[in-house]
């Protein structure tokens, strides 16, 4: 299994915009790109951190399969956004979260 850390950056006042965004987007991306979900945490003021798994690295950075509606979802999300970036990419060597 692969996981992947995000830390993304919110405009002020797009917070909750953002989050309904992150949630759509996220289901989209489990249904059509092969994910295996995702958590998505506050970290502060405009900053949120979100974990995501994937059933190996090779998914994660697999071509786009997203259907349109997938893709405006995306764009939607970086306009909510200051910055996205990732933090970690991660091999699991031991899972607990069961």
């Amino acid at each position: 299994m692969f996981c992947v850390i995000y830390k993304f950056s919110v405009k002020s006042g797009q917070e909750s915009e953002f989050c309904e965004v992150w949630h759509a987007l996220t289901i989209m991306i489990r249904e059509h790109q092969g994910s295996l979900g995702s958590r998505l945490h506050v970290a502060g003021p405009n900053k949120f951190i979100a974990y995501a798994q994937w059933p190996s690295r090779t998914a994660w950075k697999a071509p786009s399969r997203m259907p349109p509606m997938g893709k405006d979802l995306s764009l939607r999300l970086k306009e909510c956004c200051e910055s996205i970036e990732v933090l970690h990419e991660l091999d699991v060597v031991d899972d607990l979260l069961g």
